[in-house]
Formats: structure tokens, C-alpha cells, sequence
């Protein structure tokens, strides 16, 4: 099943994606919805990289709902000014989760940002897709929260 979100960050392109390629990052737009703890390597990279990584995954951050590979690419440049990151990711729950971001700059200075998911769970598929439609939402809304700080990851959201 797929999902496609996106929204528009009141900050520049370039500045989104340093936000977006930092595993910290990713531990604050998740919260509290969601926790993840690494396991391979013990501690994530400060910036993510071509490459797997696992962690256990924990729902409201006490909750463990199993693992998952963080599958970091970076897909070639089409010449159409959009970066993205793809998660190319798997897990001992989740066959198959494809999450691709794509962040456009916009005219005005702000970032169109898009989350595209695929997502592949046996039977566990259609709860899947329900957990990642609230869950990309959520996303989005501490990605907007984020940006309007200045990726302030110290205050409040």
C-alpha cells in the first residue's frame, strides 16, 4: 500500500536537507509517536550515509513493536533540482517499507516537502499503512514546527 504526504517548511531547501540527512532529526519528528533505538551500529552516524542500519523500533518511546533496517540511498540527481533520500527499508515485521523524501525549493525561499511511502506487510499491511498515515502526518507537523524554530531541537513542539 502507499502513502504520499507533503507539506510546505518555512525554510530554505539546502537548510532542510542538512536537517533531514541527521539521525537526530529523525528521533525528534518522531516523537512521542515513536522511538528508535540503534542497534547496528550501537550508536547512529551524525549524519546518515549510503548504507544499513538497524534499530528497535518503540511505540509512544516504551512500547517495543520489533526491528527495522534504516536503508539510507541516495538516488542520482535527475536534473530537476529535487534532493532525495530514500529509506529502502525492512524489518522482522514489515517486509518492505520504501520511503522516499523529496524536498523542492520553492520560489519564495520555503521547501516543498514529500513523503512517498510503499509499504509491505503480509497480513500486517493494512495496520501498517493506518500506523504510517498517522505517523507521516505527525512527521510533518514537527518537521513544520522545526523549521518556523530555526531547527531549534532544544524547544518545545
Amino acid at each position: 500500500m502507499k502513502i504520499d504526504v507533503a507539506t510546505i517548511l518555512d525554510a530554505p531547501a539546502e537548510r532542510v536537507w542538512e536537517e533531514v540527512r541527521k539521525p537526530a532529526a529523525l528521533d525528534h519528528v518522531a516523537s512521542p509517536l515513536q522511538a528508535f533505538v540503534p542497534i547496528d551500529p550501537a550508536v547512529p552516524p551524525a549524519r546518515w550515509e549510503t548504507g544499513r542500519y538497524l534499530y528497535r523500533l518503540m511505540l509512544f518511546e516504551r512500547i517495543p513493536i520489533g526491528t527495522q533496517y534504516i536503508g539510507i540511498e541516495f538516488p542520482p540527481d535527475r536534473g530537476d533540482g529535487v534532493m532525495r533520500m530514500r529509506d529502502n527499508g525492512s524489518g522482522d515485521r514489515i517486509r518492505m517499507w520504501d520511503h522516499m523524501i523529496e524536498l523542492t525549493p520553492r520560489a519564495d525561499g520555503r521547501t516543498d516537502y514529500r513523503d512517498t511511502v510503499e509499504i509491505h506487510a503480509g497480513l500486517g499491511t493494512f495496520t501498517a499503512w493506518l500506523f504510517a498515515q498517522v505517523f507521516y502526518r505527525h512527521r510533518q507537523r514537527r518537521w513544520r514546527a522545526l523549521a518556523a524554530r530555526g531547527f531549534d531541537y532544544g524547544s518545545a513542539a
